[in-house]
């Protein structure tokens, strides 16, 4: 299982049981639309590589 179905599944647990969305961020080299808009999908920040440390915070909400 890759890393979207596995967000899509814990998703779906969340949704089903009342939960709130846990912080999820995908750290990829695949800088193509249709992957950016499957991780859009299944709601996961979603990080291209080369990554500056000041997006990193910022996607961690640590700055």
């Amino acid at each position: 299982m890759d890393g979207l179905t596995s967000t899509s599944e814990i998703r779906d647990f969340e949704k089903e049981n009342s939960l709130s969305p846990s912080g999820m961020t995908a750290l990829t080299g695949i800088a193509s639309a249709a992957m950016q808009d499957q991780a859009f999908s299944v709601e996961i920040d979603y990080l291209v590589k080369p990554l500056s440390l000041r997006k990193l915070r910022k996607t961690m909400n640590m700055e």
